[in-house]
This record gives structure tokens, C-alpha cells and sequence, in this order.
């Protein structure tokens, strides 16, 4: 068994995305909702595949995490740990920044959920979709030279 510092958590996970619900109903003989999965693995991968490859792109992780979008599993997890100093400081300011744009993606060209979904899957197989951690890597190498 893997010994972890207190201070290492998972940033993020497959599971916690696979685990998501939405209600689409409700029984009422057995006074619960209806759920079904909000994400399907496949749309998984992209969500987690493009924000650690550019980080494992640009020197930011601690560690080789993924070999390719085949590369993500089921059980993938994403450490605290697995980031450098200066990879910490970009997940802190720029992965929220990423998921609002993500979100953004869809708002006002969708018809439906699942056309929402295809909008941002395109998006997340672009080349586009790591340039707001571009950005912040750029902005933090000259706000903090000393990091690495």
C-alpha cells in the first residue's frame, strides 16, 4: 500500500465525474428519484485528458500521467501531489477559469443537453481548449520567476 502525506488529496477523479447524477424523475411508490449518469465515460476523457496533458506538456506535474486519451481509466486520479510548485499555483488560478469557459462553450448554441455536450466535446478536442492555461502559465512565469 502507497503511503500519501496528509496533505495530498485527488484534485480530481474519473469516478467523481462518473458518480454524478441527474434526476429525471421521480418514483413515487418508492418516494425517490430517477437518476442517470450526468457523463458518460467517453465524455469523461477529454474532461480530464486536456488539462493534465498540457500541464504534463509544460513541466508541471511531478510525474508522467497519461500516454494519450486511451491513458485515462475508470480510476484515473489526478494528486495534489502529482503537481510541481508552479503547477499547484496554475491548477489554483486557471482550472476553474477553464471549466467556467467550458460550460460557457454551449450557452446560447444548443438546442438540447446533448447537443450542449457535442458543442463541448468539439471544443475539447480542439486546439483551443488549453489556451486559458496558456495563458496563466505565461502571466505566473513572469509574476513568479522563482517557481518551478
Amino acid at each position: 500500500m502507497v503511503e500519501r502525506k496528509i496533505d495530498d488529496f485527488v484534485l480530481t477523479s474519473a469516478r467523481r465525474y462518473l458518480e454524478r447524477r441527474e434526476i429525471i424523475g421521480h418514483d413515487r411508490e418508492a418516494k425517490k428519484p430517477i437518476t442517470k449518469p450526468l457523463y458518460t465515460f467517453d465524455q469523461v476523457i477529454y474532461y480530464l485528458y486536456v488539462p493534465v496533458k498540457f500541464f504534463q506538456d509544460n513541466g508541471l506535474l511531478t510525474r508522467k500521467l497519461v500516454d494519450g486519451p486511451k491513458s485515462i481509466t475508470e480510476d484515473f486520479e489526478w494528486r495534489k501531489s502529482d503537481l510541481t510548485e508552479l503547477g499547484s499555483e496554475l491548477y489554483r488560478v486557471a482550472k476553474p477559469k477553464w471549466l467556467r469557459a467550458l460550460d460557457r462553450k454551449a450557452v446560447g448554441k444548443a438546442v438540447d443537453a446533448t447537443d450542449a455536450e457535442g458543442i463541448r466535446q468539439e471544443w475539447l478536442r480542439s486546439t483551443k481548449a488549453d489556451q486559458i492555461f496558456k495563458t496563466h502559465l505565461k502571466k505566473l512565469k513572469e509574476l513568479h520567476p522563482n517557481l518551478s
